[in-house]
């Protein structure tokens, strides 16, 4: 048996019934029968040091201990993969479950693994790392309804049965699919999960244990958990920060609990739905301040905003970092034939917009649309009356922006204009880090609009700030050609 085999178990497949079908998968035969038994055997007479009672808010920390709770409903193990290993199969399985479900996600290889920054954090100044669990949820014993997540509609649980259904126990998981109106399901049953099966199923949904039943010697339900614990650390350090030195996050998540899709609508499940579908990553599609997220916020400002300031179905239009085409998809048809132009550096986010402008907007009109990182707009070979560059210079370089300026003054018809957004605010700064989950972007922002009124002196155009229409995150600026 390898230490730490590979696994090249397709993910496409799982991805389809998770996140467009009936929320879970089951991966059979993930550990053979053997490998369950001696798992379910070592965890039922070794255990970590033992905390009673267990409060993560106390508990959890850089570099904490592992830990176990005996009870005599349910004993749980937690293990964190920066500790030595006390059973070097137990952390192998750990590694293994975690590394498929950051594949499944489409996280970085590294996610979870050690302590890192949350995009969804209920504790603003908390850090994120994972402990797998043995659970044993011995007879009379049961898991209340509850949602994890809420926010994050990417996020997976790794559930792998170390006993199995009928022969150990009875009652078990169950799962309700809110997304599509299901009652809860008792997947224990109803997949008649053997030692050794692993269970995927989205996080957010609605989820418990039934009570335990078993009979005779038999052991229960027995599992191991593949979730995040989260860790609180001091805002100026790495030494633990204890429930007692703060009070505990007062977040209101009941809004997201249930319903499952209020943070994005109907259009934009479409839209995310396909982008699964695609083979786009989870982690980007589902997160809740993002582009799908934020579709139905975000698809009619910057068109509003064009005819606001003159856009006519006879202009022609730039869209400078188009996207999937949340613009596009408004823009397209309503402009006259071939008028618009879209440019985005994201290979998938071109992909994905020519798929939905032919798919969800029917559209009749013909488009352009070009992949390129270096404003090459001379490509399109035509001159423009407008361009847009919503959420743009928000994530360029200050030398990017200025070459896009610069492009653009090869390709504005005299008197065109731009319309773009920028963050204002704060210390003047651009920040090279990579953030996100696949993408590299620099996040950059001004003190006020003194670099603009530099940079529109020096190339000889006019950059003004606008009050009308008003941006629901940013500041809107226009810049006249």
């Amino acid at each position: 048996m390898e230490l730490f085999p590979i696994d090249y178990t397709p993910v496409q497949p799982i991805r389809e019934a998770i996140y467009r079908g009936p929320g879970y998968y089951v991966i059979r035969n993930f550990l053979d029968a053997q490998q369950a038994a001696y798992l379910l055997q070592f965890w039922q007479s070794h255990h970590n040091p033992v905390i009673d009672p267990y409060d993560k808010w106390d508990q959890l920390y850089l570099g904490c201990p592992d830990s176990s709770t005996l009870s005599a409903e349910v004993d749980r193990h937690y293990n964190f993969f920066w500790n030595p290993p006390l059973d070097m199969f137990s952390y192998t399985t750990g590694w293994r479950l975690q590394a498929l479900r950051n594949r499944i996600e489409g996280n970085p290889p590294n996610k979870d693994f050690l302590p890192h920054f949350q995009r969804y954090r209920k504790d603003p100044n908390g850090y994120y790392g994972a402990s797998y669990r043995v659970t044993l949820t011995k007879y009379g014993a049961e898991v209340p309804r509850h949602v994890d997540y809420p926010l994050d509609h990417a996020r997976v649980q790794l559930s792998l049965a170390l006993t199995s259904y009928g022969d150990d126990y009875t009652g078990g998981f169950y799962l309700e699919n809110g997304l599509l109106g299901g009652e809860p399901i008792n997947l224990c049953a109803k997949e008649q999960l053997r030692a050794g099966d692993l269970l995927i199923f989205r996080y957010f949904q609605p989820h418990g244990v039934y009570p335990i039943a078993t009979r005779d010697n038999q052991p229960g339900y027995a599992r191991i958990l593949m979730p995040p614990e989260a860790i609180a650390l001091h805002p100026g350090g790495l030494r633990p920060q204890l429930a007692a030195d703060s009070p505990r996050p007062d977040y209101d998540d009941t809004p997201y609990r249930e319903g499952g899709r209020l943070y994005y609508g109907e259009e934009a499940a479409q839209l995310m739905d396909i982008a699964v579908h695609e083979g786009y990553e989870p982690a980007e599609v589902f997160f809740y301040r993002g582009l799908w997220a934020r579709h139905d916020q975000f698809r009619d400002w910057p068109f509003e905003a064009l005819r606001a300031h003159g856009l006519q179905p006879h202009h022609q239009v730039l869209d400078i970092g188009c996207g999937f085409g949340k613009l596009a998809m408004r823009l397209v048809d309503w402009l006259e034939d071939d008028h618009y132009c879209g440019i985005d550096p994201v290979p998938g986010y071109i992909h994905l917009a020519e798929i939905y402008l032919q798919k969800v907007s029917h559209a009749r009109h013909r488009y352009q649309l070009l992949c390129d990182g270096e404003f090459a707009f001379e490509r399109f070979a035509r001159r423009f009356d407008f361009a847009m560059a919503h959420s743009v210079f928000t994530h360029l370089s200050f030398q990017q922006i200025e070459q896009c300026l610069r492009r653009l003054q090869t390709v504005m018809q005299p008197g065109g204009s731009l319309l773009f957004t920028v963050c204002i605010g704060g210390e003047e700064r651009e920040e090279h880090v990579v953030y996100g989950n696949n993408i590299p972007m620099i996040k950059s922002y001004h003190r006020d609009l003194s670099f603009y009124a530099t940079l529109a002196e020096r190339l000889g155009i006019v950059i003004e700030a606008l009050e009308q229409p008003p941006h629901p995150t940013q500041q809107v600026c226009l810049a006249r050609f």
